[in-house]
């Protein structure tokens, strides 16, 4: 991808197990969150319910300005 593409590759991980993450498939012996669990606290899901807890608050405060600081200067500040 760095020989061809753009001149940097990002890794991104998202690890926070909050009460807006979702389940891994339960009979899997895989650990951690499940994949797309992120959107969660990145957009308004229809299907949350209740209110939003302070550690929820604080990474959704989080991941949207490091989403939004590299789509405004393609790192994160």
């Amino acid at each position: 991808m760095v020989e061809v593409g753009p001149k940097a590759v990002y890794h991104y991980m998202f690890s926070y197990k909050g009460d807006r993450s979702m389940d891994p498939d339960l009979n899997s012996t895989l650990r951690g969150v499940a994949h797309a669990s992120d959107l969660a606290y990145l957009f308004d899901i229809d299907f949350i319910d209740g209110d939003i807890s302070e550690a929820d608050q604080l990474t959704i405060n989080r991941l949207t300005t490091m989403w939004t600081n590299f789509a405004k200067y393609g790192y994160v500040k």
